[in-house]
């Protein structure tokens, strides 16, 4: 609560119009709070099947068209 304590003093120094462009950034930060995501190997293992019936070498194939753009 340091650090609060410490933001909340410096609020005194600031001119009304700071004041409202601090109040719309933390507003915009609380909104902005992203939930965590689940880490799972199920995004890993749709990829894998999706890739499974594919022949030769998607790495190579990769390389092909990056060369055919330079």
């Amino acid at each position: 609560m340091k650090l609060k304590d410490q933001t909340i003093k410096e609020l005194e120094y600031l001119e009304p119009s700071e004041i409202i462009k601090v109040y719309d950034m933390v507003i915009a930060l609380k909104s902005a709070q992203i939930k965590p995501i689940k880490k799972s190997g199920l995004h890993y293992m749709k990829a894998r099947k999706a890739l499974e019936n594919i022949k030769g070498s998607l790495g190579k194939d990769i390389v092909l068209l990056r060369e055919e753009r330079i």
